[in-house]
């Protein structure tokens, strides 16, 4: 029977975290849903995890592809869904056991073709240990299509208010993927130009109010290295520019 939704977990190198994030899948209240884990190239223990996690359920699959980063992963995690609605959730994060269920509880309210939920998140600190250290809530709010592309263009080291559309928060239409597919030259800052060109062309993003998914904070975060996100952040509105000029 195909599930309704489709929650794609895209890891690499995070063996350590990964069963906490597909374990949060497993326990949601809404039971219609399948849970593919896409390993992009990890050379850690991330398989055998994955086995075991599979073994406890069957609506888990796993797969694994050569490293090209997060986008690539998600991409190639939607060729293989089946659900009406998709899910992307990174490794080292996890979602409210109610997320899903509370979200689609909003599509009958709603056009669901070219709709996203979108909901608040809270940002969890992880030490070397593992151990939780801090936790941030961020609410997000209802934002207008005109709020949320100005927020989306702003560096997060600038703003004033929490980022917006994070993935781990997002439930999507597949219909929207018709749109688009991640950038795969951009390996950071994917969550600004993928939902910024969604917004564009005319998708409705609909705020779904609760702390559906702990976004975690850790040394091996690449957003921590400046060097390397500079470089991104110069790309990202290098393409923005190059295709809205107008």
């Amino acid at each position: 029977m195909t599930p309704l939704v489709s929650i794609i977990v895209t890891c690499f190198n995070q063996a350590s975290y990964l069963e906490r994030s597909v374990k949060s899948v497993l326990s949601q209240t809404f039971t219609d849903l399948e849970c593919i884990i896409v390993d992009d190239g990890s050379s850690d223990n991330t398989q055998e995890v994955a086995q075991q996690l599979m073994s406890l359920d069957s609506r888990v699959s796993y797969f694994y592809k050569e490293n090209g980063g997060v986008s690539s992963s998600r991409n190639f995690g939607f060729k293989q869904a089946k659900g009406n609605w998709i899910q992307f959730l990174d490794g080292d994060d996890w979602i409210h056991e109610d997320k899903i269920r509370f979200q689609l509880s909003y599509a009958s309210e709603s056009k669901e073709e070219d709709t996203a939920y979108y909901t608040d998140y809270e940002r969890v600190f992880i030490d070397r240990e593992g151990k939780i250290t801090d936790r941030q809530e961020n609410v997000v709010g209802s934002l207008t299509t005109e709020q949320l592309i100005q927020r989306l263009l702003i560096p997060d080291f600038l703003a004033k208010s929490p980022f917006p559309l994070l993935q781990q928060c997002l439930l999507m239409h597949r219909s929207i993927f018709q749109k688009k597919l991640f950038d795969e030259r951009l390996k950071a800052l994917q969550d600004r130009d993928f939902p910024l060109d969604l917004l564009l062309a005319g998708v409705n993003f609909i705020y779904t109010p609760m702390i559906g998914a702990y976004y975690t904070k850790h040394q091996f975060n690449r957003t921590n290295n400046w060097s390397y996100m500079k470089n991104y952040y110069i790309m990202f509105y290098e393409t923005v520019c190059g295709k809205h000029r107008s």
